[in-house]
């Protein structure tokens, strides 16, 4: 099945029904991409297609000496995505799983196969969309020959699809769901959803990177 238009973007079946809000960029794998609207304020720049190239990977920049979220010292994307969010809460890894890099270029995973499938011009990663009654994030990450994007605040509905709990994000109960050639882990919080999503990575890594994440302070 294909999760509807707007990025990736869903909503569990088994958890709550949410409206899905569509957009008008595609992929040359015929799925829908959502495009923010004029007046939105992420950044783009001007170029067929996102290129693969990651940039150098942002290592080990947190500490985990306790559960509390003022112990853990976030990576700056995190940092800047939850202060441009805010206030709907953002969720990061402290530190970044072994071999990650942060992509150089925003590209859709969750509806193109490759980035190059991409038809639409380059963005810059974290993708970000600041509408002021549901502002939203995504950030690419390489790793392991594959990829992961991390979803804040997706909205979106998948369908007739059963998924399986693989454990909790902070004390929400995560569910894992194949999808779109790839693996899902979602949550929600405060009302809002969150997810992990791998394409060309073991589901087994996805689960595990999205068990790592924490809120991030605001």
């Amino acid at each position: 099945m294909r999760i509807s238009r707007k990025c990736l973007i869903w909503t569990s079946c088994v958890c709550l029904g949410v409206s899905l809000v569509t957009v008008t960029q595609s992929c040359a794998a015929g799925a829908g991409e959502r495009i923010p609207q004029a007046g939105h304020t992420e950044t783009s720049a001007e170029a067929s297609a996102p290129s693969p190239s990651t940039a150098v990977g942002p290592g080990s920049t947190g500490t985990t000496q306790g559960p509390a979220d003022a112990r853990l010292s976030f990576p700056e994307v995190f940092v800047d995505m939850a202060r441009r969010l805010a206030p709907v809460r953002v969720y990061g890894w402290a530190e970044f799983p072994e071999g990650a890099t942060v992509a150089s270029e925003w590209w859709p995973v969750v509806d193109c196969e490759t980035p190059d499938e991409n038809q639409g011009a380059a963005r810059a990663n974290p993708w970000i969309d600041q509408d002021p009654l549901e502002p939203e994030a995504q950030l690419v990450v390489s790793i392991a020959g594959g990829w992961l994007v991390v979803l804040e605040n997706f909205r979106g509905d998948l369908g007739d699809v059963s998924g399986r709990a693989v454990g909790d994000v902070n004390d929400h109960a995560a569910t894992l769901y194949e999808v779109n050639g790839g693996h899902l882990v979602q949550w929600s919080a405060g009302g809002k959803w969150y997810g992990v999503f791998g394409r060309g990575v073991a589901p087994e890594l996805v689960v595990s990177a999205a068990l790592e994440m924490r809120p991030v302070p605001q």
